[in-house]
């Protein structure tokens, strides 16, 4: 299965939400903060799909498949680190040569 690329007009759009750290045609990358308070309602009981909605995520330009990931990579970044890091590469400064 292919993975679905943003558009240009896409990516505009995401880049809107305050919770969104960066995006390129392939992904998406979320501030510290969205993280926290992705965990926070997660543990809660929230839903993924519902906590992204509430925090204006459109579900269409992300697309089903990103929503299971989303919440896997922001879950398996809590268990490896105990914290979040702002955007994606920053967690693994001194980490990889």
């Amino acid at each position: 299965m292919s993975r679905k690329l943003f558009t240009e007009e896409q990516q505009q759009l995401l880049r809107q939400n305050p919770y969104i750290y960066s995006v390129t045609e392939t992904r998406i990358t979320l501030t510290k903060e969205f993280k926290e308070i992705f965990m926070t309602a997660y543990k809660a009981g929230e839903s993924p799909r519902k906590i992204l909605e509430d925090h204006g995520f459109d579900i269409s330009i992300i697309g089903e498949r990103r929503i299971w990931s989303i919440s896997q990579h922001i879950r398996t970044e809590y268990q490896k680190y105990g914290e979040f890091h702002e955007g994606y590469g920053s967690r693994y400064n001194g980490l990889i040569n």
